[in-house]
């Protein structure tokens, strides 16, 4: 049989979509990653839970060497990629006849399909090819199923690294909508339990690890599945404060009257959030909305007129267990997002907001949360605890490429090496998560292994000939970044780093200092837009005035140049400097920061007042003979009237 290769790359999407949303393949190179065999093979990546009102579904398939004039396409609601049992509709595709070019295929939704789906790509009859996806969100990345004439052949562990993927209820996951809450799975419920308004009207507390906001952000779009509609319902938006109360710090409109039953998008938000706050919803009398399972998750209620907007004590309200809101979040856009093991989660002190965790923590000590603060990015942790490379590269798609990022910030590695892992397989996972990024614009940025002081002499011999190879992805894939934090957060001695004891957790994490010095080195590797500012410990003041400057600019400057006159002549150098204004005045102060991406000033119109004390003395003198005279004058006055009496 001739030999051929049909390399399809499928971009499965819900609704209809344009193909500004696709990046091509490596046309001059389909099968780098796939072996061409006898046999026509089809890999892809999908998502394909389908809403329950999709009318219609919308794919797209790239030709990238060999054309086929003729494809029979089957679609089946199953989750068993050998068989199609049930509602099968089947379609017939032609004109397919330009290599490198993406074809756009809308079929009608005809059997009301829902929830998963696998597409069966048949070629004379005789070779068929299934692909598809698990229904758990966490298996959603799968490359499934070829027929090699006789026998379906499992392929899940081949990847194609060429295909942005988004999916979003009814439709296309656009580089515009970014997922901050909740990683649990949203998809249509059928069955299952739900909540409701009772007889008052009831507010809603989702108290769960992986339903917390994972983004510092305005929300932007909600989605959510509603049974029956109530004349009242709301989106709430809370935090945590220091008391362990709870205030309401955002609340939709009332938007009962934009919902259906069913799945529901709801955009033209503007609430803004920070990473760690809670979400609820208050819905009223009669209105019935679904859950989904979440083993660590509580839901808490109320009647809606007991809430108090702060410090209110939802621990001591009813309580439902095991449950989340099916409800999920967006936002507009994402500078950074870090992907890795508990290093990126920043255990043991802090569990990412995807991960499966009873124990709520603060992100305040995380290497994302510090960067984020030093350069003035978005970020998300998407860190889970205990996951090799393989693990991660699985997700990377889910977790990273669908959010379209401007930087990957990648972590991973020691727990291979802890497991007995072959370097052939981390490094080809690495590189697969490079390259998913860098082939479609997004700059990784690749730690190199950390300092492990519990690792033994083989394990440190291994680790350091990975970090050896991990540096060559900067050759191969320019662009890459790598950064080396090693040196700073670890002792070295007799080839292998330790982690220093003031930064040292385990053995094999780091404390909130030595995470905070990982995120110092990170956010000088990383190119940042400078925003330079400043405050200052008093604005006003006597002649002398000593006033101490503190620089608080994003984008980690190198250097800093302060004027505190603005005359034109730098006054001091050091990032904190402290001044003394000996004259009295009006001062404008002009800081400018730099680093080897550029520079940015600050002017702030005369912000230091430095007044006389002087003039402070004559104008208590001038009071003084303003009193007296008047005391004489009043003298005067009663000595007059006297005289004519």
């Amino acid at each position: 049989m001739k030999k051929i290769l049909l390399f399809l790359c499928i971009f499965f999407i819900i609704g209809t979509a344009g193909a500004t949303n696709i990046i091509a393949t490596d046309d001059n190179n389909p099968d780098t990653k796939l072996q061409a065999n006898s046999q026509n093979r089809i890999f892809s990546i999908t998502y394909l839970n389908i809403p329950s009102d999709a009318e219609n579904i919308t794919f797209q398939v790239h030709l990238s060497q060999f054309v086929r004039t003729s494809v029979d396409i089957q679609i089946a609601n199953t989750t068993d990629y050998k068989n199609t049992t049930g509602d099968v509709y089947t379609t017939n595709i032609t004109g397919l006849t330009t290599p490198g070019t993406w074809y756009n295929i809308t079929v009608p939704n005809t059997y009301d399909f829902q929830g998963n789906v696998i597409i069966r790509f048949l070629d004379s009859g005789t070779k068929g090819f299934a692909i598809g996806a698990d229904a758990t969100e966490d298996n959603q990345r799968k490359l499934n199923w070829y027929y090699d004439g006789s026998t379906w052949v499992d392929k899940t562990l081949l990847w194609t690294p060429f295909v942005r993927l988004y999916y979003d209820g009814t439709e296309a996951f656009t580089p515009g909508t970014i997922k901050v809450g909740t990683y649990l799975p949203n998809t249509n419920p059928t069955g299952g339990s739900s909540v409701n308004g009772g007889t008052a009207g009831r507010s809603y507390l989702v108290h769960s690890n992986r339903a917390r906001i994972r983004q510092d952000c305005n929300i932007t779009k909600i989605q959510l599945y509603v049974d029956v509609i109530p004349t009242t319902f709301t989106v709430d938006f809370w935090r945590e404060n220091d008391g362990g109360g709870y205030d309401l710090i955002g609340q939709t409109d009332n938007i009962a009257g934009s919902l259906t039953p069913g799945f529901n998008s709801v955009s033209g938000l503007n609430i803004s959030v920070k990473e760690g706050d809670y979400y609820g919803i208050t819905i009223g009398e009669g209105g019935v909305y679904k859950t989904t399972a979440d083993t660590y998750g509580t839901l808490y209620y109320t009647d809606m007129s007991n809430v108090q907007g702060t410090g209110y004590n939802w621990a001591e309200q009813t309580s439902l267990s095991s449950l989340s809101l099916n409800l999920a979040l967006f936002t507009d856009s994402i500078d950074a997002i870090f992907i890795g093991d508990s290093i990126i989660a920043g255990h043991p002190a802090h569990y990412s907001y995807i991960e499966s965790y009873a124990t709520h923590t603060d992100p305040t000590d995380t290497i994302s949360y510090i960067f984020g603060n030093l350069t003035g990015y978005t970020t998300q942790n998407m860190g889970i605890g205990g996951q090799t490379t393989t693990n991660i590269a699985a997700r990377i798609g889910l977790d990273l490429i669908r959010q379209n990022p401007a930087y990957a910030i990648i972590d991973g590695g020691v727990n291979d090496v802890a497991v007995g892992a072959t370097n052939e397989t981390i490094l080809a996972n690495v590189e697969y998560e490079i390259e998913s990024c860098h082939n479609i614009g997004i700059t990784p940025v690749l730690f190199l292994i950390l300092p492990w002081t519990n690792g033994d002499i083989n394990q440190t011999n291994q680790v350091n000939y990975l970090n050896d190879q991990y540096e060559a992805f900067e050759i191969e894939y320019p662009g890459t970044i790598i950064v080396d934090a090693r040196q700073e957060v670890g002792d070295l001695v007799d080839g292998k780093y330790s982690i220093k004891p003031e930064y040292d957790a385990d053995g094999v994490h780091f404390n909130a200092a030595g995470y905070a010095k990982i995120a110092e080195v990170l956010a000088g590797e990383v190119p940042s837009t400078l925003n330079a500012d400043f405050t200052v410990n008093t604005t006003t003041g006597d002649k002398p005035l000593t006033v101490q400057f503190t620089d608080i600019s994003f984008g980690v400057p190198y250097s800093w140049a302060w004027d505190f006159t603005n005359d034109g002549t730098v006054d001091n150098t050091t990032q904190n400097p402290i001044y003394t204004y000996d004259t009295a005045g009006n001062y404008t102060v002009n800081l400018t920061v730099t680093n080897e991406y550029g520079s940015d000033s600050e002017v702030k119109t005369e912000y230091i007042r430095v007044t006389s004390g002087d003039d402070f003395r004559n104008l208590i003198s001038l009071i003084n003979a303003f009193i007296n005279a008047f005391k004489n004058m009043r003298l005067h006055v009663v000595e007059a009237v006297w005289q004519t009496l």
